[in-house]
C-alpha cells in the first residue's frame, strides 16, 4: 500500500505544470502519495483576490462553485480536466476552497495521473 509522505510544494505543483504556488500563497504544506498512481496534494492560505488572478492566469474559465463538493469543509471548489495531460504528469486537478476570515481562503489543491 502506498503512504503519504511530505513532499516539496514545488514538485507538486510543478506536477500539474505550474510554476510554483500561487503568487500571496502562505502556509503550504504539500504531501504525494504515489504507488501505481501519483496524487500531490498542497494547502496553503491565500487571500482571495490572489486566488481569483491565479486561477484566472493558471486554469481560464474555471469556475468556483458550491456544487458537487465532498470531504472537509469546502465552501466552493473544482475539478479540472487536464486535456492535454500536463507535462509534469497530472491528468486532473481538484480544488476545495474554504473561505476564513479577513477576505483569506484555505485552498486544497490536489494534482493527480489517475
Amino acid at each position: 500500500m502506498t503512504q503519504v509522505e511530505a513532499a516539496s510544494c514545488e514538485d507538486a505543483m510543478h506536477f500539474a505544470d505550474q510554476d510554483g504556488l500561487p503568487k500571496g500563497a502562505q502556509d503550504a504544506k504539500c504531501t504525494v502519495r504515489a504507488w501505481l498512481d501519483t496524487d500531490y496534494q498542497a494547502r496553503f492560505t491565500i487571500t482571495r483576490t490572489d486566488l481569483d488572478a491565479w486561477l484566472k492566469e493558471a486554469y481560464p474559465g474555471t469556475r468556483l462553485t458550491s456544487e458537487n463538493c465532498s470531504g472537509t469543509p469546502v465552501d466552493v471548489c473544482a475539478h479540472i480536466d487536464l486535456h492535454p495531460e500536463a507535462e509534469g504528469g497530472a491528468m486532473a486537478v481538484d480544488i476545495d476552497v474554504q473561505y476564513g476570515k479577513d477576505s483569506t481562503a484555505v485552498v486544497d489543491f490536489s494534482a493527480y495521473d489517475v
